[in-house]
């Protein structure tokens, strides 16, 4: 019998990876961990308190849209019918609008990164 070289091959990491459940997440617990991430990061409580207001307006806008908020079904076209809503509904100005994309931005770089969703529904999203 042959010895394992250690080394996963690209089935079995095709394995590996589709059992992590990635919308075991709601958006509230995935929340709470940036969060505690952002504490451990040492961050000021005003950028905190930033990433919570807007990351929450977020949240209400998608569920007024009637959109999944589960942060791993989240996808291009969601924060596409955010940007339309904000501008169009809440008539909010580019400024503040791009204010609220960093923040989710930063949101779901998180979330990706440390392997929370498959797939981050932000990489060709651009700002206003």
């Amino acid at each position: 019998m042959a010895r394992r070289n250690n080394q996963l091959n690209q089935r079995e990491m095709k394995v590996i990876q589709s059992e992590v459940i990635h919308d075991s997440f709601n958006f509230d617990e995935l929340f709470m961990l940036f969060l505690q991430d952002g504490n451990l990061r040492n961050l000021r409580p005003h950028t905190l308190t930033y990433y919570s207001n807007e990351l929450m307006s977020f949240r209400k806008a998608l569920e007024t849209l009637e959109l999944d908020t589960t942060p791993a079904k989240i996808k291009p076209d969601h924060i596409n019918q955010f940007i339309i809503y904000s501008k169009d509904v809440l008539e909010l100005k580019i400024v503040s609008i791009n204010t609220r994309l960093r923040a989710i931005r930063a949101f779901f770089n998180f979330a990706y990164k440390h392997g929370y969703i498959p797939k981050n529904p932000f990489a060709n999203i651009q700002l206003l």
